[in-house]
């Protein structure tokens, strides 16, 4: 009998446990919450189970290399290439062998620079007249979403931008854009085709999928990779059914492309770009300049892009268009259009199965794992099962991926199996009371049962303590790539290290007269004007933060000689109100801070890295201290997750030590401040020659490095006519 009800329990406990357990997934499933590891997880098939298939020869890639850049400098100086070159040295020769199409992955929004005399500069007239002359050559448009932006749509686009696609069938929500980038007026009013540049980026920063389609102001516009095939295979009209693009073609044929809910396609990366069809800008120079000469011997012939799809980019990493793909880091952007197009030519497509095979996925692995394990008394089988038929899907995912392209969603059902394995052996325990005594035993030894027991009984009740608000100066410490440290060495060493480092910079807060906050692995808080207010609490702070990178210098050189890896750390201060007070619980309190000013301080110090300085505070604790300190004016910084950007400055020493340079620091910051002042003033090219002459700076050739990188950039994507000079970060 007893045995008969132990069983009946055991069948009750695994009906109701696998419905909790299917519903609890299905409610994941059903928010979307494995997107991010479901993405981690194709990417792992791209990389260890690709496919191996060859992509299309029938793209050609005009890559504008590094090394294009460093051949044809003495000719043509730096980026950007005159545009006139560009049209009459590379867009006139590969037309000369009759392309499909010539597609721009460059974007041309501005005029090129110009004396005030010039309406239009002659180099871009010159572009503009080649790109009329061939009806077939396509330049780049950016889409973008402001929000509150009205859309505007220039008459001269529609013609030779917009598509006419039938959308009465479609169960696609295509996001719609509202703000629009083409190119310079007379390009965009006389070129025969336009399309879309954009790149569609995952919350990771990875790009998986390609938005062939574009949605803005009630219209729809092709991307790259259409308007390619479009020109490849004679496409005359669109179509939409259920989420399936459908491309009809004037033979008669048609060319039936899967996209997601969103309407982006779904990339197949290959294994190597290398397999592209790929030429460098130089190698078409060199060719063309031989052709006019009368030279017959050519590194490239016009013959190579008859009916070939052409595409102009660049793979340089100075020109801003390297992207994150599930094959690493510093991939081309081009090639994301490249490999899209490549997949529908020759219908190399990712299959996802539907949503309602993975859940009857789900039910069928919850319910196998849960009686399987539940009533078999082996132990050994149980864990056999468990964890084997665990690693049997995922060898499964990965097979039929790699033979079929097709993708089985990973993380519901391995969630599913690993709750539904612990969660058996968790109820198996429990209902064990020798399991359950032995658990007690051990417990026992570490935890008073009285402890135990009032914790688990009134952890509702306990509650923080209310403080109070106060402007206080906070510092946040931390070590860069401890990580690495501590994944390299044993921990022993691991540990010896931190506490040297540890005491060192404890050492000097309480020398500072500063409250030591918290230790978070090699992480420090610490914080000035609390319990008791002091004058100096600005003062001492940036001492303390001053003090703890000099020191840092006297422990590297002691680490080196013991044959260990210098350390490097990251200091942000803060000023502002703050609460602070008794917080915790009625068993254990902490005196300590809250608010976002003590965030803000978090978010200072992670800038750090970015910025390449040691010491970072915000324009508080600046106002406070700047008559005892050389500062250097850094950057108005919006940190993530906030709109309002933030002025922020690096300490370089405090005015009164003789043992600096002061004279040489403040030398430097007078040059970085006139090279700063053209970069607030926008103007760009100023800045970046500026910039440039002081990367050998000791204190601040790190921050030079990273406002050339900047100048750069604006000056291919100039800021709004509003711009304060304000940069959005998107990390912490």
């Amino acid at each position: 009998m007893k045995k008969i009800l132990k069983t009946y329990r055991k069948f009750i406990f695994s009906i109701i446990f696998s419905i909790l357990v299917i519903f609890s997934v299905l409610i994941f499933l059903g928010l979307g919450l494995s997107e991010i590891f479901e993405n981690k997880l194709l990417d792992f098939r791209f990389k260890y189970f690709n496919q191996q298939k060859t992509p299309s020869q029938d793209i050609i890639f005009i890559d504008i290399s590094e090394e294009s850049l460093k051949k044809l400098s003495p000719q043509l100086g730096g980026w950007p290439w005159p545009r006139g070159f560009i049209a009459k040295k590379i867009v006139e020769y590969v037309m000369m062998g009759k392309p499909s199409v010539f597609l721009f992955d460059i974007l041309y929004p501005e005029y090129s620079p110009k004396t005030p005399d010039v309406e239009v500069p002659d180099d871009d007239l010159i572009m503009v007249e080649t790109s009329f002359f061939y009806p077939n050559v396509s330049h780049a448009a950016l889409f973008d979403y402001i929000e509150n932006e009205k859309p505007y749509t220039p008459e001269e686009i529609k013609n030779n931008f917009k598509i006419n696609l039938d959308d009465k069938k479609s169960k696609i929500k295509f996001a719609e854009y509202n703000t629009i980038i083409l190119p310079y007026k007379e390009l965009f009013t006389n070129v025969g085709q336009l399309h879309s540049v954009n790149h569609n980026e995952d919350s990771d920063g990875i790009s998986r999928r390609n938005k062939l389609i574009i949605k803005y102001d009630g219209n729809y516009y092709p991307s790259l990779a259409l308007v390619g095939l479009k020109y490849q295979l004679g496409v005359e009209s669109y179509e939409i059914n259920n989420k399936t693009l459908i491309l009809k073609q004037k033979n008669g044929k048609q060319k039936n492309i899967p996209l997601n809910e969103n309407g982006e396609f779904n990339i197949n990366f290959y294994q190597s770009i290398q397999s592209f069809n790929s030429i460098t800008a130089e190698s078409i120079y060199i060719s063309s300049d031989r052709l006019e000469k009368g030279i017959k011997n050519l590194i490239v012939y016009p013959d190579e892009f008859t009916n070939k799809i052409v595409i102009i980019g660049s793979s340089a990493t100075g020109l801003k268009d390297l992207k994150v793909s599930p094959m690493g880091k510093n991939f081309a952007g081009p090639y994301l259009h490249m490999t899209a197009i490549s997949n529908i030519l020759q219908n190399h497509y990712i299959t996802y199965i539907p949503k309602f095979i993975t859940i009857l996925i789900v039910i069928f692995s919850v319910i196998f794992i849960v009686f399987l394990t539940l009533f078999l008394k082996s132990r050994y089988i149980k864990n056999i099962i468990g964890i084997g038929y665990i690693f049997l899907h995922i060898i499964l995912a990965m097979l039929v991926f790699k033979y079929y392209g097709i993708v089985l969603e990973l993380t519901t059902t391995l969630i599913a199996s690993l709750l539904s394995y612990f969660g058996v052996l968790v109820f198996l325990s429990l209902t064990e009371e020798s399991e359950k005594r032995k658990i007690f035993t051990t417990m026992s030894k570490y935890l008073a049962p009285s402890v135990m027991k009032e914790v688990l009984e009134n952890y509702e009740d306990l509650i923080g303590e209310v403080g109070k608000k106060k402007e206080i100066t906070v510092l946040f410490s931390d070590i860069r790539g401890f990580t690495t440290i501590s994944e390299s060495y044993p921990a022993e060493i691991v540990v010896s290290v931190l506490n040297r480092y540890l005491e060192k910079m404890i050492d000097i807060i309480f020398e500072y007269n500063g409250t030591l906050d918290k230790i978070i692995g090699d992480a420090i808080m610490a914080f000035w004007g609390a319990p008791t207010d002091d004058s100096n609490r600005d003062l001492l702070a940036v001492q303390t933060g001053l003090k703890m990178i000099r020191q840092l210098k006297v422990l590297n050189k002691e680490l080196e000689a013991d044959g260990l890896p210098p350390l490097k750390n990251g200091i942000g201060l803060n000023t502002g109100d703050m609460i602070v007070g008794n917080i915790g619980s009625a068993k254990r309190l902490d005196f300590t801070l809250i608010g976002d000013n003590v965030n803000l301080g978090s978010r200072i110090e992670g800038l750090t890295k970015y910025y390449k300085v040691s010491i970072l505070v915000t324009e508080t604790t600046y106002n406070y201290t700047k008559d005892q300190f050389i500062y250097a004016y850094v950057d108005i910084v919006a940190v993530k997750g906030k709109k309002e950007g933030i002025k922020i400055y690096t300490p370089l020493a405090e005015l009164t030590n003789t043992e600096e340079n002061i004279e040489s620091l403040k030398k430097e910051v007078t040059q970085f401040d006139n090279a700063h002042k053209y970069y607030m003033q926008k103007e760009f090219d100023k800045g970046l020659l500026e910039f440039d002459k002081l990367l050998t700076l000791n204190a601040l050739g790190g921050l030079c490095e990273i406002f050339k990188k900047r100048c750069e950039y604006f000056i291919e994507n100039h800021p709004e006519e509003n711009w304060d000079g304000t940069w959005k970060m998107l990390d912490k």
